[in-house]
Formats: structure tokens, sequence, C-alpha cells
């Protein structure tokens, strides 16, 4: 019970505590109370309630925002997402669910007190500067490995790790040792509060993203800083968000759908400069343009897609796929 759980319960004419009941008391509440339609916003993450949705106790049931893949239910109707993220042709498939696209699969809300954007690093360093603050949990040997290859393709580079617990950095020296980075070309800055995180951003140029777990919110707070990130696309929806991001935010030159790709992009951006730091300049300006930076289109999106969703159950259809603008 924090400031975040009152304010959103301030929203609603009827707030129900449910921690304490069984999978199955829980349905029964759900059918007891007339449920239309019911949001999974967890998916297979801890403390989740897919048994609940499992016993089918309202007409129509969704999975959003929670877990960047199936549910796995037959109960469960519809996964709501949008194009950028799972694309019917390519992910249609590996879902139970069918594939609902809202403008956009949810908004993002910048820090209000988040520096300005200040010039591209390279051209007074004279070097790219590339950056993560991803979690370790997210780094292996491969990642580290492709960072490697993009590093020595750039031998005057440096990068930038944000976000690491002291203990983290001998492993991760140890990862790039093996690669043959030596441990002066990197950085390591601990975790901190929101304006010294966001502040690091002013010494990168480019962000490299993790595989096959992708970044989410430290990709959206790199654009937000004028800060692109180098994705490797991904047939797997773990590696999706990187896609989502660059998708509404025009930045599909970042998107690399090979290893080899993924380093000749780093090339092709060093010699780009100009078109680097007019990038940089603009990447607020694209974000608030975008639907992911209007929160009520995407509520108009929604509000959209229930109506449908409520319409063909009405009318005895089954659920299909479907896009609202």
């Amino acid at each position: 019970h924090d400031a975040v759980n009152q304010r959103l319960q301030s929203y609603f004419d009827r707030w129900n505590e449910v921690k304490t009941l069984s999978h199955a008391e829980l349905a029964d509440k759900i059918r007891s109370d007339g449920i239309d339609i019911l949001i999974d916003l967890s998916g297979h993450t801890g403390l989740n309630r897919l048994v609940t949705f499992a016993h089918k106790p309202a007409p129509i049931q969704a999975s959003w925002i929670g877990f960047p893949g199936t549910s796995g239910l037959q109960a469960m109707d519809y996964y709501l997402c949008d194009r950028h993220f799972f694309p019917q042709a390519e992910f249609a498939h590996q879902f139970t669910e069918k594939l609902l696209h809202l403008p956009a699969t949810a908004p993002f809300l910048p820090f209000e007190g988040a520096p300005k954007v200040n010039a591209l690093p390279a051209r007074t360093n004279g070097y790219l500067t590339f950056g993560s603050f991803n979690k370790l949990k997210k780094f292996s040997p491969s990642v580290i490995a492709l960072w490697a290859r993009v590093l020595h393709a750039h031998p005057r580079s440096r990068m930038v790790l944000g976000g690491m617990e002291t203990s983290d950095n001998p492993a991760v020296l140890r990862w790039f040792a093996k690669e043959g980075i030596a441990a002066e070309r990197l950085q390591f800055h601990p975790v901190s509060d929101m304006p010294t995180y966001l502040q690091l951003h002013h010494q990168v140029d480019i962000c490299l993203d993790t595989f096959p777990y992708s970044g989410g919110t430290t990709t959206w707070h790199a654009v937000w800083m004028g800060v692109p990130t180098l994705i490797l696309s991904s047939p797997t929806p773990t590696c999706r968000t990187g896609n989502f991001v660059l998708g509404h935010a025009g930045l599909l030159a970042f998107q690399a759908n090979s290893p080899q790709e993924f380093v000749d992009i780093s090339l092709d951006w060093a010699k780009q400069l100009d078109e680097l730091a007019r990038i940089r300049a603009s990447l607020r300006e694209r974000f608030l343009a975008s639907p992911v930076g209007q929160s009520a289109v995407i509520a108009r999106g929604l509000e959209k897609a229930f109506r449908t969703m409520w319409q063909r159950w009405c009318q005895g259809l089954p659920p299909e796929s479907f896009s609202v603008d």
C-alpha cells in the first residue's frame, strides 16, 4: 500500500483486495461481480494469477503489458500489443491468444527532472562512446562478445556501463578481457538516483542492447536523452521491446538482423556524425509525436478495442486478430 496504489484506487468506484483469495475463490468473486472483460497484467511473472484465468471467470480475457509473450492459455482470448512489438505475420503462430494491435502497446512517461539533451559527445571526443544501462542479469558472455566486436571495430571507442552493482564489475571485466577489451576502455557507474543515471547519457553516443532479453525502460530513457540504441532483432518475443521502441521513435536504421550487421551499423554511424547529432537533437520531439508519447491516443485505442471485443462476443463470434487506430 504505497502512494501509487492509493492513487490508482482513487480512479475506481470499487476496489477489491483479493490477495488472500485462492485462485478458485478469486474466479468465483470475478463471476459474482459480473466482470465482462478481465485483463491480465502479469503473464508468467512472479505472483501471477494465470490459474484464475484458466478458470475462465469472464467472457472475454486478455493479457497486456506485464510479460512479452503468450500466456499459453486457451482461456486467454487476446494479447494486446502493437505492429512494432509483434507483427501479425511473424508472431501470431507463437500465441494461443489473438494479437490485438493498439496504436502503441503502452505509453511511456519520461522523468520530469531529466537533464536537457546535450551535444553529441563524439564531436568533441573524436570517437564514439557506447553505453548500456541494463542490469547484469541481461548480460551474458555472448552479449559481451558482440559488444567487444563493436569496440574492436572502433579502436578508440569507449563504453559506459551504468546501473551496475560494485560486485558485478569483476565478472564483466573478465568477460570483456576474454574478448580482448582492456579495462581502461570501460567506465562503470553504480546504481544511482534518476537525475544522475540520466545525466550519464551525456557521455554516450549510441547505446548497445542486450539479447535475447532486450532492454525496455532503459531504451526509452535513452530516447528521451537523445541516445539511439543499436539492437539485435530476434524472432523470439522476449527480444522485441527494442523493435517496439525503435519503430515508434523512427530509429529502424539502428535495427540489426545479424551480429555482423550489428557491427556494420555501428561503423556506418561513425561516418555519419552530423546525422547522428540531428537525431540526438530531435528524439524528444519524435517521442512526443508518437503514440507512445500520447497516452490519450492509446486510451482511445484501448476503449475501441474493448468495444470491438464485446460486440464480437455479443454476436457469438470467436476472438480474432484486429487492429485499432
